[in-house]
């Protein structure tokens, strides 16, 4: 079995240590975005090719699952920027209290996040973007907003692409679940969505 959902696994040299909030420090403020306190897009992008090295020297398989705030431009448009920030550490929050390392999790965009999750195969990272899904879905502060998230998932080297690929395939992914009314998985490129 690859592995475990729950990111038990000890972190190899290419994944950074960690990746919750941190205090003020000049290097750590470098990897970590200033609204959420999680990695940056770049910080990011890092962890990701140093797992796609490792990925190709093991012959393991990781994914990554790409969030997307269904309906955040609308909420910050009706309630404000500061309460619309407030989302967002919000959903940061509840995603980075439900991974464990050695996951890495990051805001990758305006309304969006990134997740890597090494030795994982498509099935386990589907139940764990299901779960984080319900999570989002659950909060009562998120659900007052409107805010639910669409996730993607894509797997590497399933689909024999790039880790530059692979994260646009996620991408896609995404846009493919909010295409079917947002709030659920899609996995790329065939699998349906999932919703209560």
């Amino acid at each position: 079995m690859t592995g475990s959902l729950d990111g038990h696994n000890e972190p190899e040299s290419d994944i950074a240590p960690h990746n919750s909030r941190t205090e003020k420090h000049p290097v750590k403020e470098a990897i970590s975005d200033g609204l959420t306190g999680l990695r940056t897009q770049r910080s990011f992008m890092e962890a990701l090719e140093g797992e796609g090295r490792r990925s190709k020297r093991t012959g393991h398989q990781f994914c990554v699952i790409l969030v997307r705030l269904d309906m955040i431009k609308q909420t910050g448009d009706r309630v404000g920027e500061p309460e619309r920030d407030k989302v967002l550490q919000t959903v940061a929050a509840l995603l980075d209290g439900r991974l464990r390392q050695p996951n890495v999790v990051a805001r990758y965009g305006e309304g969006e996040f990134a997740i890597l999750t090494p030795e994982t195969n498509a099935q386990q990272a589907e139940i764990l973007a299901e779960r984080l899904r319900a999570a989002l879905q659950a909060d009562e502060f998120l659900r007052r907003h409107g805010v639910t998230a669409s996730f993607g998932i894509a797997t590497f080297p399933h689909h024999n692409l790039t880790v530059e690929e692979i994260l646009g395939l996620a991408q896609s992914g995404a846009s493919l679940a909010q295409h079917h009314h947002g709030n659920c998985v899609k996995r790329a490129l065939l699998s349906p969505c999932r919703r209560d």
